[in-house]
């Protein structure tokens, strides 16, 4: 039997937390990467962007579970900006501006759409999932088994295009250690 997977309740088990600067910073390296990859922006600018992110991400008490819906509304947003050539994507100090309606705001409603899918189709976009829990598990814990073991997850899924993104998070957060 096909198991869930439900956008708003995430299935890292256990209570360990990093800091809500690693989270921000974390969330900052996958948004530019799947959305501004080629983007050069001002150290103020990136400033800016990864207190919005720190907003977004404190919006309750569990700031991994956010953390985590977070990767997963970047990521859905990231695919429908890929295949709709007509969508146009603000700067990202707007698109993360939580008082910006088109933004990352608006992916909520995505993210609710995604989830009613998942209930005929239950491993709809599991990739997206995959990658959102197991880049929060490699901040909880970096070790090359964790990203072993989500690079064989997403190779099994077939998810190439998350395989190139999550090379050029790991290698980016290597760069800003």
């Amino acid at each position: 039997m096909a198991k869930i997977i439900l956008l708003e309740k995430p299935s890292i088990s256990g209570t360990a937390q990093c800091p809500l600067s690693v989270y921000a910073l974390a969330g900052w390296q996958l948004t530019r990467a799947a959305l501004w990859p080629f983007d050069k922006l001002s150290p103020a600018t990136i400033r800016r962007c990864q207190d919005f992110i720190s907003d977004h991400l404190s919006t309750s008490q569990n700031t991994k579970d956010n953390f985590i819906i977070y990767c997963q509304r970047v990521l859905l947003y990231s695919r429908i900006a890929t295949v709709s050539p007509s969508l146009t994507l603000d700067a990202p100090v707007l698109w993360l501006n939580p008082s910006h309606k088109n933004g990352y705001s608006a992916t909520g409603e995505i993210a609710r759409l995604i989830e009613a899918c998942r209930i005929s189709m239950p491993a709809y976009l599991e990739g997206v999932t995959a990658l959102s829990e197991g880049y929060c598990q490699y901040l909880l814990q970096k070790s090359t088994g964790t990203l072993s073991r989500l690079y064989t997850r997403l190779l099994r899924l077939k998810q190439y295009g998350l395989l190139h993104l999550l090379g050029q998070i790991i290698l980016q957060n290597s760069i800003t250690k």
